[in-house]
C-alpha cells in the first residue's frame, strides 16, 4: 500500500460506514487489505468496503 484515506458514507442502518480509497502496488486486492486489517484495529474500524486507485491521495503538502 502506498497511501490511503478512510471516509464515511451513508449507511442506512448505521448512518456511516467506513470506505476506504487505497493507492496500492498493482495486484494488492481487498482481501489481503482486510486481513492484514483484522488482526490490527477493532472490528467497527475496519472498512466495509474498498476502492482502489492508481492516482496519488495527499497533494505536495500532505493534504488528502
Amino acid at each position: 500500500m502506498l497511501s490511503s484515506v478512510v471516509v464515511g458514507l451513508p449507511d442506512d442502518d448505521l448512518g456511516q460506514r467506513a470506505h476506504a480509497i487505497v493507492q496500492a502496488e498493482p495486484g494488492a486486492t481487498a482481501r489481503e487489505l482486510l486481513d492484514f486489517l483484522v488482526d490490527r484495529l477493532v472490528r467497527y474500524k475496519i472498512p466495509r468496503s474498498v476502492e482502489f486507485t492508481d492516482r496519488p491521495l495527499r497533494d505536495d503538502s500532505g493534504e488528502v
